[in-house]
């Protein structure tokens, strides 16, 4: 018998956030709730929790940013306000400056 063990974090990738979403019965990543939104994801995860994803309201409305947080039981939540960045390059920035306290958190846990 194989057994599965379940990543809590950090996560180095998306692929195991989606996987540890997906695992324990969330929603956030599925086909439908992503197309719902309009929803992408950066490949990029900044201190093993944050990562940043965009959506679009409509056709007639822009793509705007939004840092998102992944606890240890595969939720997403927002940091900061929903669609807050207007571009890419201001989401990655302010994600970039959050990511070395991030990973000083993990740092005092090891």
């Amino acid at each position: 018998m194989t057994t599965t063990t379940l990543r809590t974090g950090p996560f180095w990738s998306v692929d195991q956030i989606k996987q540890t979403n997906a695992r324990l019965g969330h929603y956030w990543f599925t086909p439908e709730a992503m197309r719902f939104f309009d929803s992408r994801i950066l490949s990029r995860v900044y201190g093993g929790r944050l990562f940043v994803s965009s959506e679009r309201f409509d056709d007639e409305s822009p793509r705007r940013y939004t840092i998102r947080a992944v606890a240890n039981d595969g939720s997403v939540s927002t940091v900061g306000a929903f669609q807050q960045y207007g571009s890419r390059r201001e989401a990655i920035t302010a994600a970039e400056g959050m990511e070395e306290s991030m990973l000083a958190v993990w740092r005092l846990e090891d």
